[in-house]
């Protein structure tokens, strides 16, 4: 992820940028990024990982194989679901 690019997105995910059939997901905290790790593996989800430096910080990345898009989007649901903050 280019310094350029910035982390402010709607979603957390995006497509490859070299290969259209994969999506990147990617995650700035640790522990997010090894709670959907963990969900990816339960699921037997394939997935190619690999970790980049943004801003003087890891950020954790996740391809995953469109066809498996769905069941990755459950995933990460979950996982910002587990760590969400309340809204009050």
């Amino acid at each position: 992820m280019s310094e350029d690019e910035g982390l402010f997105q709607l979603t957390n995910y995006r497509d490859h940028p070299s290969n259209n059939l994969y999506k990147v997901f990617f995650f700035s905290d640790e522990q997010r990024a090894q709670h959907f790790e963990n969900l990816l593996n339960e699921k037997s989800i394939p997935y190619e990982s690999d970790t980049e430096e943004y801003k003087n910080a890891p950020l954790y990345l996740y391809g995953i194989s469109k066809t498996h898009l769905s069941a990755a989007l459950e995933c990460n649901f979950l996982t910002m679901a587990k760590f969400r903050k309340p809204l009050l």
